[in-house]
């Protein structure tokens, strides 16, 4: 049975491959502009891979029971065919043609987004500088890099203002076309390489990708070999130097879905109501949920309360909804996914600024979906375009009177 599954995963993974390719030879704007192929794309990361490894081996490093480690190997098998499907079904109509619709460059908007830019660079910039000489002296030390990384997110707010300059710096690129403009989340990646971090180079990458993506520019080849390079030796630092640490990397993957083995082991259940309606409530400021519901307890609790490793293992899409201990939900889940991601490839064909930044921010969350929360964080998109991009909506009304169109 396990090698049934192993094969199982490994096959549809090599189907997708074949029937993706197919798909960027004949329309490469088709496939990069239907999230649904995106879905299926981390998923083979942070599913399919793992049980892979996992069910071949019989091993996890947090259980010991085979029939956990079969029994959630073929509960991701189930996830991966449902987007599959959905995946295959649904990209003949998640296209946004040929060209995209981008209104005109207006000056006073372009120096606006650009001042704004270029101001919380040199913001970004400074604090850093603040903090070189802990920067130095935690080098090598993950746990302190970790602390110092984590401040610099809570009192210094380096990852609301990251998307608040991804979204300058997208609006940027799509009014001008030009590709210097990634220059300007460049002190983000400095962070990254400084705490040996992935985070914002990975995000970075993600912007720049679906901008040339959508306006149909190609990829240069020393593009995508720069990249891939400073992704391996980011990664390296994170481990170690020596060769033998290079197959950590792969750790990502199995760690998180270890997170499944814990949560189909234990007797404790997350609250399917609570998490729905906390899910909800991320359109809103936090305060609103802690006024009406109280603290929220996430299902990660249980996976810390848990886990004996030593150290944090995130979370795992599928650990969420095995959480709550319903298989009728189980069932309905990789579902309920699926037409999320039909409902962001509508929104993108509104051919709105607003649109295009809805599927950018969803996509920079899609990672989170599968190691920590799907719930969480799938309605925080639309959070973030109302209070963090407010301004994108302002300017789609002032393109939908004034009609300044390509």
């Amino acid at each position: 049975m396990n090698y049934i599954l192993s094969i199982a995963h490994l096959a549809i993974i090599i189907i997708f491959l074949i029937i993706s390719i197919t798909r960027y030879r004949r329309d490469k704007n088709l496939l990069f502009s239907n999230y649904l192929f995106y879905l299926f794309f981390f998923g083979a990361f942070y599913i399919s891979f793992p049980s892979i490894v996992s069910s071949y081996n019989l091993e996890s490093y947090t259980t010991k029971n085979e029939a956990t480690i079969i029994y959630t190997a073929s509960i991701g098998l189930y996830f991966m065919c449902i987007f599959f499907c959905f995946y295959v079904a649904g990209s003949r109509n998640a296209s946004i043609n040929t060209k995209i619709n981008i209104f005109r460059s207006n000056k006073v908007f372009h120096y606006f987004a650009l001042s704004i830019a270029v101001c919380i660079s040199l913001y970004i910039f400074y604090v850093t500088y603040l903090y070189q000489e802990e920067i130095i002296n935690y080098y090598g030390y993950r746990d302190k890099q970790s602390l110092l990384n984590t401040s610099f997110n809570d009192f210094f707010k380096f990852k609301p203002l990251f998307i608040i300059s991804s979204l300058l710096t997208f609006y940027l690129f799509l009014t001008t076309r030009k590709d210097t403009y990634i220059l300007l989340l460049i002190p983000y990646i400095f962070v990254d390489i400084f705490l040996s971090g992935r985070e914002y180079f990975f995000l970075s990458f993600l912007v720049f990708f679906f901008y040339r993506a959508i306006t149909q520019k190609n990829i240069k080849t020393r593009y995508v070999v720069m990249i891939v390079f400073l992704i391996i030796s980011v990664a390296t630092i994170r481990v170690g130097f020596s060769l033998g640490n290079l197959d950590q990397i792969a750790y990502e993957f199995i760690f998180t879905w270890s997170t499944t083995h814990i949560i189909y082991e234990t007797d404790q259940a997350q609250s399917f109501t609570s998490a729905i309606n906390y899910s909800f409530m991320r359109l809103f400021p936090s305060f609103f949920y802690q006024t009406f519901h109280g603290n929220y307890i996430s299902y990660t609790s249980i996976i810390s309360n848990s886990n004996t490793l030593g150290w944090g293992l995130a979370g795992s899409i599928v650990a969420e909804f095995l959480s709550f201990k319903n298989n009728l939900i189980l069932v309905i889940a990789p579902i309920a996914i699926s037409f999320y991601g039909k409902i962001i490839n509508k929104i993108i064909l509104t051919k709105t600024l607003s649109g295009y930044s809805i599927f950018l921010v969803t996509l920079m969350y899609t990672q989170g979906f599968y190691r920590y929360s799907f719930l969480e964080f799938a309605i925080y998109p639309f959070y973030i375009l109302i209070f963090n991009g407010f301004w994108i909506i302002l300017i789609d009304l002032y393109r939908q009177r004034k009609r300044y169109f390509f």
